[in-house]
C-alpha cells in the first residue's frame, strides 16, 4: 500500500532496486559466461588446428558452441 508520508514508498523503492540489481547482475553474469565460453571454444578449435593442421569447418564450430551453451544452461 502506497502511503504519502514516504515510509512505504522508500521500502518499495528499496525492494525494486534490489530486484533490479539482482536481475542486472544475473544477466551480466550470464552474458559474461556465454562470451567467455564462446571464445574458449574458438581458442580450442584454433589449438586443434595448430596441432593437427586439419581445420574444422565453421558449421562444426557453431554446432559445438550451441551444444555446449545449451548443456551449460540446462537444469
Amino acid at each position: 500500500m502506497l502511503v504519502r508520508n514516504g515510509q512505504h514508498l522508500r521500502e518499495e523503492d528499496a525492494a525494486f532496486r534490489f530486484y533490479r540489481g539482482f536481475l542486472a547482475a544475473f544477466l551480466f553474469i550470464s552474458c559474461y559466461f556465454y562470451v567467455i565460453s564462446f571464445f574458449l571454444l574458438l581458442f580450442s578449435g584454433f589449438f586443434v588446428y595448430l596441432c593437427t593442421r586439419k581445420p574444422m569447418k565453421l558449421k562444426n564450430y557453431v554446432e559445438i558452441t550451441v551444444k555446449v551453451m545449451v548443456a551449460a544452461t540446462a537444469p
